[in-house]
Formats: C-alpha cells, sequence, structure tokens
C-alpha cells in the first residue's frame, strides 16, 4: 500500500478542540478520526449534510406573532410608530 500525507490548513483552536473531541469519543487521535472518516466516506459508508437546522414556530406561537404584526401595522396607519435616525435617538427612546 501506498502511503500519502493529507495537509489541511487549519486554525490551532479549531485543530485543538477536533483533537479534544476525537479523545472524548474514543480515538487516540484526530489522525485516526480522520483516517475512519475518510474510509467510510470512499466506501460511501458515512453521509455529510451541512444543512441548519431551522426551529419553526409553534401554531400558537404563529398566532401571537401574526396578532403583534397585525397591531404593529394599525400603530403605523396612525402614525403611532417611532423611527430612530441615529444610535442615540433610539437610546433615548428606550430610556424615556
Amino acid at each position: 500500500m501506498q502511503k500519502v500525507i493529507v495537509q489541511v490548513p487549519t486554525d490551532k483552536k479549531l485543530k485543538d478542540a477536533a483533537t479534544k473531541r476525537a479523545e472524548e469519543l474514543g480515538f487516540s487521535s484526530l489522525q485516526e478520526i480522520l483516517r475512519v472518516f475518510m474510509a467510510k466516506l470512499a466506501k460511501k459508508q458515512v453521509s455529510v449534510s451541512l444543512e441548519e437546522n431551522v426551529e419553526y414556530l409553534t401554531p400558537q406561537e404563529d398566532a401571537i406573532l401574526q396578532e403583534k404584526y397585525k397591531e404593529f401595522l394599525e400603530e403605523e396607519k396612525k402614525g403611532q410608530v417611532f423611527t430612530a435616525h441615529s444610535v442615540d435617538e433610539m437610546m433615548k427612546h428606550l430610556a424615556s
């Protein structure tokens, strides 16, 4: 078997955190878990998903949010909405 070295430039903090986690999972080193992962990846025994977890509102939360939005639209129609033109202006309004 011909061996090659795979180099992956990365941040030291990331490497250290990954090494710690690999050891917590029972691997002797970061290299070991990467070899296992690469072998499984090559054999199509692992799938990778980079999707973010999405939290959805419950029907009750959605109803509350819809009601608050309707109230905001009514206040906006009546000209009761405050618009700040600077951080200082917003902070003064919030403090009053």
